[in-house]
């Protein structure tokens, strides 16, 4: 922003500034939470939804399809927000703020890739006799795995904390691992 300086107009000049910290950086932070927490609620479902369909023998694939799009342009649409954000004048504990988010909705967007698999994979076990007690103990574990990494990114997206990324980067590796299984 220019303003000109305190002097009279024979010895006027312009005086380049930086303007000072902006709301409006705390205005995209508040709305990258938002979105954050939408798109984690979308998987949420998703992923419950998957799993009760494994275990009552029912197809949900078309409406996880449908859900893993919406999260995508969300997922998206953060990264956008995030860069113009980085781009902006923030402070530095707004940059690891920052930093955070992105992590974070990197997790979710993949939490929601497994919840696509999941449904994927239910689908195929319709068509088998049965489930071997083999196969319902991974689905346990991939319960189990989820709902902890769940629960985990609930309490990020409230109060980041390096302990609960570490939770959910090492569930979302081990969900792999088991989605493959599957």
């Amino acid at each position: 922003i220019v303003f000109p300086d305190q002097h009279s107009p024979k010895e006027l000049k312009l005086e380049v500034t930086q303007p000072e910290k902006s709301d409006n950086a705390a205005a995209e932070l508040y709305g990258i939470k938002v979105e954050i927490n939408q798109m984690f609620n979308m998987v949420r479902v998703s992923i419950e939804k998957g799993l009760d369909a494994i275990l009552e023998r029912k197809s949900v694939v078309s409406y996880v399809r449908e859900m893993e799009e919406k999260i995508d342009i969300i997922h998206d649409g953060i990264i956008r927000s995030i860069s113009k954000t980085m781009s902006s004048n923030i402070t530095p504990e707004e940059s690891q703020l920052v930093s955070e988010m992105f992590q974070i909705n990197k997790d979710i967007e993949r939490l929601g890739d497994h919840a696509m698999n999941l449904a994927e994979r239910g689908d195929e076990l319709l068509h088998c006799e049965g489930l071997t007690e083999e196969m319902m103990e991974e689905v346990s574990l991939l319960n189990q795995l989820v709902l902890e990494s769940l629960k985990a990114i609930d309490h990020i997206t409230r109060n980041p904390d390096k302990e609960r990324f570490e939770i959910v980067d090492h569930n979302e590796a081990k969900m792999d691992e088991l989605s493959q299984a599957i």
